[in-house]
């Protein structure tokens, strides 16, 4: 081993003592057989990168003006919740029936969807039955009957709309019972009113003079799209007889 060896070596080992390693770096060793050898430690200079080293101003800048756009959407269109349908039967208790439900009949039958019908019939007076809440739209469903029967339907005091439910696929039947007898159709939309948005509005069922059965109402079932239905103490489970 010659001198150069041995000074590289003694010079590496105590580099290690004192924490400096110049393996890495070949140029911080300078022999010089004549005079001796110098060395010149140069250490290693390290750069600490942290996270915002990483980040682009440019996508800074671009995250900032989505959120940006993004809360203004929220204030303009705000997020709605799903519409659901939820279907109120005759006897459910948000419907007031005037005067008392008590003055009312209800008749089973199976083409009703909840299983049976309110019905009002007088050949003097007249009545209705009313349900106030939120919705978007409702239908009106109810049987149909081999002669002549019709109710109105209002909202919020607008115009009346006459709903008819007779059967004229069938033969009028020359004498009707008291209290309608079977249906011959089953219960399906017969009326409808829809809208843009969800408003608290009052549907009113009245009667409609129908000829020889003097004045009637017929309450199946209503059919609300709504976008909550927390607030909704009966389906069609609670309205079955």
């Amino acid at each position: 081993m010659n001198s150069s060896t041995l000074i590289a070596f003694y010079s590496f080992q105590f580099d290690n003592r004192i924490g400096v390693s110049t393996r890495s770096d070949p140029k911080s060793l300078v022999l010089n057989e004549s005079a001796g050898p110098v060395k010149i430690n140069t250490p290693i200079k390290t750069t600490r990168i942290t996270p915002a080293s990483f980040i682009n101003p440019t996508f800074v800048i671009l995250m900032a003006i989505f959120t940006f756009i993004f809360l203004i959407s929220c204030l303009i269109f705000p997020i709605s919740s799903a519409l659901q349908n939820i279907t109120i039967g005759s006897k459910d208790s948000l419907i007031t029936y005037f005067p008392s439900p008590i003055w009312w009949s209800h008749v089973n039958d199976a083409n009703a969807m909840s299983g049976g019908y309110m019905l009002w019939r007088s050949p003097h007076t007249t009545t209705n039955a009313s349900i106030t809440r939120s919705f978007r739209s409702v239908q009106y469903a109810a049987p149909l009957w081999p002669f002549p029967v019709q109710v109105q339907i209002t909202i919020d005091g607008e115009a009346s709309q006459i709903v008819d439910l007779q059967d004229t696929s069938q033969s009028d039947q020359p004498s009707v019972p008291p209290f309608l007898g079977p249906s011959t159709e089953p219960s399906q939309v017969r009326w409808s009113f829809t809208s843009d948005s969800e408003e608290l509005r009052t549907v009113v069922i009245s009667s409609a003079e129908t000829g020889t059965l003097g004045w009637v109402v017929v309450v199946d079932s209503l059919i609300f799209e709504v976008s909550d239905v927390d607030d909704v103490t009966d389906v069609l489970a609670a309205s079955s007889p």
